[in-house]
């Protein structure tokens, strides 16, 4: 009796699991990612009394806690015509034993680039001059499945191109 009965089940399970019904609609074909990319031209760094060399720029709209930011500065272009994008913080090592860091902070509402120095010596036109930045901000659900390094690798994970960068004015 118990082999009779455990054989109807399985029969009644085959057909009922092998029945159709309509076809349903398609499925997303990936993830919506709704990054935001600013880019910031001709950066001039200025200090004040104190030494301090920096810009600030607001936010809008404001970013959310949870989104991750991210700053990359145009630190030349090769022979083929490709820029080079390295991301910040940066330290630059002179041969003289100086060096020179860009570095950012930010808020919910604005976004601070700075430069931290040994000697004002560093501090020539070329890299305080004439500067380009571009801004990725990440949602927080997002900011674990991007490496932050690699400028080419988040472009490509957020399907993010050269025209997706909105320009940003100075405060």
């Amino acid at each position: 009796m118990k082999k009779i009965f455990l054989l109807l089940a399985v029969v009644a399970g085959t057909i009922l699991t092998s029945c159709e019904g309509p076809q349903g609609p398609q499925g997303p074909t990936g993830y919506s990612v709704e990054s935001e990319n600013f880019e910031i031209r001709d950066v001039d760094f200025f200090g004040d009394a104190n030494g301090y060399y920096g810009i600030l720029y607001e936010l809008n709209p404001e970013i959310l806690n949870s989104d991750m930011v991210l700053v990359y500065r145009l630190a030349g272009v090769t022979n083929d015509g490709l820029d080079i994008w390295e991301t910040i913080p940066e330290t630059i090592y002179f041969p003289n034993g100086e060096e020179l860091d860009y570095d950012f902070d930010f808020t919910r509402r604005d976004i601070s680039i700075y430069l931290g120095y040994t000697s004002e010596s560093v501090l020539t036109p070329a890299y305080t001059q004439n500067q380009v930045f571009r801004v990725v901000i990440i949602p927080g659900y997002l900011s674990n499945k991007v490496g932050a390094t690699d400028y080419d690798s988040v472009t490509r994970a957020l399907k993010i191109s050269d025209a997706d960068f909105t320009q940003l004015t100075k405060n």
